[in-house]
């Protein structure tokens, strides 16, 4: 049976943790912790591999999406539409001229706006 060389205060930890799980041998203790590193290194890796994978898909839905999108970004939405200014319209968007109720008037401005945007 092989031998191996340990710190005193390594074999003290050992030796503790042997005592409170109440097992026969260090080198249960040592079985167990090897157990455990490689377990955990297992479920790692998974995590990863599953984080990788997840990363892809939201890369490609992303993708899609982008391709979607561009279209509506690149596409004149009112090509057709020319704005024309009245000669009647001052700099400050006034209109001489108008009868005095359509002057100021809050719906007028709002009428004017009508398939400008």
């Amino acid at each position: 049976m092989p031998v191996i060389g340990v710190k005193q205060q390594t074999y003290k930890r050992l030796k503790r943790i042997r005592d409170k799980l109440h097992f026969r041998s260090i080198e249960d203790v040592i079985v167990l912790l090897l157990n455990l590193y490689e377990d955990s290194i297992t479920n790692i890796n998974e995590i990863l591999i599953n984080l990788l994978t997840n990363t892809g898909r939201i890369l490609d839905i992303l993708e899609d999406v982008q391709k979607k999108i561009k279209p509506i970004y690149t596409t004149p939405i009112h090509s057709d539409v020319i704005i024309v200014q009245d000669e009647r319209q001052n700099e400050d968007g006034t209109i001489d001229g108008l009868p005095s109720y359509l002057r100021n008037n809050p719906w007028v401005e709002i009428l004017s706006k009508r398939g400008k945007n």
